[in-house]
């Protein structure tokens, strides 16, 4: 924690919240976790499955962005033909009216 942070438990249900003293905004929670009789905190296999998910999820969406741009790049130089030739045209239209006046 540094000068801009204040930690605040709260008496209710010991949740500990980081709240930047600047903009009054919330930063972190850190729930209590719940302990077994030696006092060993329980694991939570739901949240660990779901983390475990989600960051699969990131990956496969990181891989999708990168094929669909590699995709574009391979296309780029065809794309950029396609726009110098409507370019030329459209240069070729304004010399032959120009002529025609």
């Amino acid at each position: 924690m540094n000068s801009k942070q204040l930690d605040v438990a709260c008496p209710c249900c010991g949740t500990t919240l980081t709240v930047d003293v600047l903009t009054g905004k919330i930063l972190r929670q850190a729930r209590p976790q719940a302990t077994d009789e030696t006092g060993k905190p329980l694991l939570d296999h739901g949240r660990w499955d779901e983390a475990a998910n989600h960051v699969r999820g990131r990956a496969q969406g990181g891989l999708d962005e990168f094929d669909s741009a590699l995709d574009k790049e391979r296309n780029r130089s065809g794309d950029l033909d396609d726009l110098f030739d409507k370019a030329k045209e459209k240069a070729q239209r304004r010399r032959n009216e120009e002529e025609s006046l």
